[in-house]
C-alpha cells in the first residue's frame, strides 16, 4: 500500500469515526506492533514510527553476535557493520525497515487488529457518553430477542432491554414485529466487571418500567413541561397499571394543570398507549403535606381530613369517595403512599374516633363552634390538622386565604383552647 494511500485511509477513518488523526495513527501503530510481536516472538524489540511524508516505518533493535541464533533478535557482525560501521559484538543496533515491504505480508492481520482496536475505542467512548445519559430516554432498533432480553441497536453500540424491565403489556410475541422501541438508560455496567460476570449481551441496560421513562415521555409530549412552565416533582408507578405524577407550575396563577391532559385527553392518551394502557393521574404538588396527601388520593375529591403520626398519614374520606380513594386492590392508596413517601391509611368517617390523633386538633374535632363554611375554607387550603400551638397559622396567613380579621381571631382562639384542653386531658 502506497504512503499516500495509507495516509488517506487514516484521514478517512478519523473523519468518519470523529476521532483525531493522531489517535488513529497511534492505534494503527499498536496494531502493527501486536501483529509483528506474534510473528517475531515476545523477545523481539521494535517500535513503529509515522511521518506524513514517508509513512510508516519499523525500527527494530537487534543485538550484534558473531554467530546469531535468533534472526528476530540478533544480527551478524557483518550485517551490522553495513548499518553502523563502528558497531561491536554484543552491542545493539537499530534497523529501519520500510513498512511497505515488511508490513505487506501481514497487512490483512494488521487491518483486522487495527479495525478491532478502533471498534473497541468507539464502543468505549460511546459507553462513556451513555454513562452521562443514565435516566435519559432513547429509541433503538430491535435487532433480536434472546432468552431473557431484547437486544437493540443504538447506532455504534448495542443495548440490552431485560424482560424484567418490560411493561406487562409488552408481550414478547408482539415485540417480534416491532422495529423500534423507546426506553430509558437504566445502567451502564463496567465492561471489565462484565467480562467477569456476564448477564446480558450489552453493558448498556435499558428499562421501560422505571419512573424516569414516564417522566421523559411527559417532557417530550407536553409543551408546558418541555418549556419549564410546569415542573414534574414526583412520580409513582405500578408499571403497566397506573401512575401518579405530581406537578408544580412555576407561575401557579397562569398555568392550568389541565393543559397537561390535552383536548379530550389526547396528550395523556398517547403516553398511555406507549405504556400499554397505563392510567396516569396528574395531580398538583403542594408544599403543605396534608394538602399533598389529599391531592395524591385523586380522583377522590371528598377528603374530610388528613393528619399524621411518625409512621403514616391518615385520610378520612366520605363513604361515597371511600372506594375511589382506596382504588381497586388499594392501588390508589398504594400509589399515594409512594408519591408522598409515607404510608397513607384511608378510613371512613365512622372510624375517626378510633384513629384520631392523640395530640393536636383536627378540623373534625371543632364541632359546632366553627361554622361549616369556615371548615370548608380550611379544608380547601389543606389546613386539616394542627399538631400544637406552634403549628397554628398566623393571622396574616388566615386573612390571605379569605378570612376576615375578626373571623381569623376567633378561629385562632378556638384552636388554641382546643389544643390546650386536649393536652390537659392527655395528662
Amino acid at each position: 500500500m502506497a504512503v499516500n494511500e495509507i495516509d488517506q485511509l487514516i484521514q478517512r477513518i478519523a473523519s468518519e469515526r470523529k476521532l483525531s488523526k493522531e489517535f488513529v495513527v497511534e492505534k494503527f501503530k499498536e496494531a502493527v506492533v501486536d501483529v509483528l510481536k506474534k510473528r517475531r516472538g515476545p523477545n523481539s524489540s521494535f517500535h513503529v514510527l509515522y511521518d506524513p511524508k514517508d509513512g510508516f516505518s519499523i525500527i527494530t533493535e537487534k543485538i550484534v553476535k558473531e554467530n546469531p541464533q535468533d534472526p528476530n533478535t540478533e544480527i551478524s557482525i557483518e550485517e551490522a557493520t553495513k548499518i553502523s560501521p563502528d558497531v561491536k559484538v554484543d552491542q545493539k543496533v537499530e534497523i529501519k525497515e520500510d513498512f511497505r515491504t515488511i508490513g505487506r505480508r501481514y497487512m490483512s492481520h494488521i487491518s483486522e487488529a487495527f479495525l478491532r482496536k478502533l471498534t473497541e475505542e468507539t464502543k468505549k467512548r460511546e459507553y462513556e457518553n451513555l454513562m452521562k445519559k443514565i435516566g435519559e430516554k432513547i429509541e433503538g432498533t430491535v435487532l433480536r430477542i434472546e432468552r431473557d432480553e431484547i437486544v437493540l441497536s443504538l447506532g455504534n453500540v448495542e443495548a440490552s432491554l431485560p424482560f424484567s424491565e418490560l411493561l406487562p403489556g409488552d408481550k414478547i410475541q408482539n415485540l417480534r414485529n416491532v422495529k423500534r422501541l423507546k426506553a430509558v438508560i437504566l445502567e451502564v455496567q463496567d465492561t471489565k466487571e462484565k467480562k467477569e460476570k456476564k448477564k446480558y449481551t450489552s453493558p448498556v441496560i435499558l428499562s421501560r418500567t422505571h419512573p424516569n421513562f414516564l417522566k421523559k415521555l411527559l417532557e417530550d409530549e407536553i409543551p408546558d413541561i418541555a418549556t419549564g412552565l410546569i415542573e414534574i416533582k414526583q412520580i409513582a408507578r405500578i408499571p403497566g397499571r397506573r401512575a401518579k405524577v405530581s406537578v408544580k407550575p412555576k407561575r401557579p396563577e397562569s398555568v392550568d394543570i389541565g393543559s397537561i391532559i390535552g383536548v379530550k385527553g389526547q396528550i395523556i392518551k398517547s403516553i398511555t398507549d406507549e405504556l400499554g394502557g397505563e392510567r396516569i393521574d396528574i395531580i398538583r404538588y403542594s408544599e403543605n403535606p396534608y394538602k399533598h396527601v389529599a391531592n395524591a388520593l385523586s380522583p377522590a375529591k371528598d377528603i374530610l381530613c388528613v393528619f399524621d403520626d411518625e409512621e403514616k398519614y391518615v385520610a378520612i374520606v366520605s363513604d361515597a369517595d371511600l372506594p375511589i380513594a382506596k382504588g381497586e386492590d388499594a392501588i390508589n392508596a398504594i400509589l399515594a403512599s409512594k408519591l408522598v413517601g409515607k404510608d397513607v391509611l384511608v378510613c371512613p368517617l365512622k372510624d375517626f374516633e378510633r384513629v384520631k390523633p392523640a395530640k393536636g386538633i383536627t378540623i373534625l374535632e371543632l364541632g359546632e363552634e366553627v361554622p361549616a363554611n369556615i371548615i370548608q375554607i380550611l379544608r380547601e387550603n389543606g389546613l386539616y390538622y394542627f399538631k400544637d400551638l406552634k403549628s397554628l397559622p398566623t393571622l396574616s396567613e388566615l386573612k390571605r386565604i379569605g378570612f376576615k380579621e375578626d373571623q381569623a381571631i376567633k378561629l385562632l382562639e378556638i384552636l388554641e383552647n382546643k389544643i390546650v384542653e386536649k393536652e390537659k386531658d392527655g395528662k
